[in-house]
């Protein structure tokens, strides 16, 4: 069995991710974004640099699933707690409304016994699909030539992300949804694998880290 090796700097990314989550909530949720909108000046520019810089967050979890769990055993049993998990907080927030007299509908109480698949969440959503495919990658991923692992990468963001913003289209089949699909996270996911196959950590300079920010 290979040995475990606790990595710090992983979960300080996790961590320095979750806050990254936390400014973009502000800035989104918070109404910054909008009470800066149809104006570019200094306010605009400056929330929008953030957001900019803060927008990898959820790339950088998916990264690490990759980087850090493309070896591992996958265990089906981590399916059934991710919904029930999910599950008992949309239960418990219906109930909670219920009891505040918010009208509750049948429609309600379906999204809360079946959050993953009614899209309640779009993040548990997305990385509930990405961890039915993991079987399989785990078991290819480990094995795959790396030449041939980067050119699976490039061919998926080239077909997935490049052609549709340059050629300006939507095409659904191949939507991205600027970041909240399920194929976006399995794409971050072979690449955090690949990370983990070139042994990233050799090449720890700071051109790799900038290109690798810029690109996630």
């Amino acid at each position: 069995m290979e040995k475990r090796v606790y990595n710090a700097g992983i979960d300080f990314l996790r961590i320095f991710a979750m806050f990254m989550i936390v400014v973009t909530h502000v800035l989104g949720k918070g109404g910054i974004r909008d009470s800066v909108s149809g104006t570019v000046d200094a306010h605009f520019l400056q929330t929008w640099i953030i957001q900019a810089s803060v927008y990898v967050a959820v790339n950088c979890y998916a990264l690490i699933s990759g980087y850090v769990g493309f070896r591992s055993h996958f265990k089906y049993s981590k399916l059934i707690n991710l919904w029930l998990q999910v599950a008992f907080y949309t239960i418990g927030l219906t109930l909670f409304f219920l009891l505040l007299g918010k009208p509750i509908e049948a429609q309600d109480w379906i999204g809360a016994f079946f959050p993953v698949i009614t899209g309640q969440y779009w993040y548990v959503t997305a990385y509930f699909g990405l961890m039915l495919t993991m079987p399989f990658f785990n078991i290819a991923l480990p094995r795959m030539g790396l030449s041939d692992l980067g050119k699976m990468i490039v061919t998926g963001f080239v077909v997935f992300s490049l052609l549709p913003v340059l050629l300006d289209t939507s095409v659904s089949e191949f939507s991205l949804s600027k970041g909240f699909s399920m194929t976006w996270l399995i794409l971050l996911y072979i690449v955090g694998a690949f990370l983990a196959r070139i042994d990233i950590k050799r090449l720890n300079k700071p051109f790799w880290l900038i290109g690798l920010y810029i690109f996630s």
